[in-house]
């Protein structure tokens, strides 16, 4: 009878789990635009400047938008890409440049939903957060002192 109870109860908590990972795979993510990247981080105090034209990827992008706090001195980018395939290539690429970037002792995080897919990396001194959900990225690189502040611009404008 103990035996029956307990595998009703990892069955069911078996179930429980698997509907809660289908929930969130499911979950609809919004990408960030120019218009609520801009607001939202002005809102916090940020300098948001549009980058386009200093760019390279003009066949590749849509826009390029720079926030700067003054205060911290972290930078969040967005990119606007012209395709969700282009979006990945990118963002693939800067996965890897961060990887090679390690200096010391390192841990990462990878999550891969979907159109969503988000990376972070900390070694001894410096933060990587890069994330994208469709065809729009966020990078940023920051001292490991900014952490905190870069995943919760990150989590504000929705690529958690």
């Amino acid at each position: 009878m103990k035996k029956r109870t307990a595998l009703i109860s990892a069955l069911l908590a078996l179930v429980i789990l698997t509907t809660c990972l289908f929930a969130a795979c499911g979950k609809e993510r919004t990408p960030a635009t120019a218009e609520s990247f801009r607001s939202t981080l002005e809102a916090k105090g940020y300098t948001v400047q549009d980058a386009t034209a200093s760019t390279q990827g003009g066949d590749t992008t849509n826009g390029v938008y720079i926030a700067l706090n003054p205060e911290s001195n972290l930078q969040v980018e967005l990119y606007l890409m012209k395709s969700e395939t282009g979006c990945a290539s990118v963002y693939e690429n800067n996965v890897a440049n961060a990887k090679n970037a390690v200096s010391g002792t390192s841990s990462e995080a990878v999550v891969n939903l979907g159109s969503f897919q988000k990376f972070t990396q900390t070694d001894d001194s410096v933060f990587y957060i890069i994330a994208r959900i469709g065809d729009t990225m966020l990078y940023c690189k920051t001292d490991k002192a900014n952490a905190d502040e870069a995943k919760a611009v990150f989590e504000e404008l929705g690529y958690k």
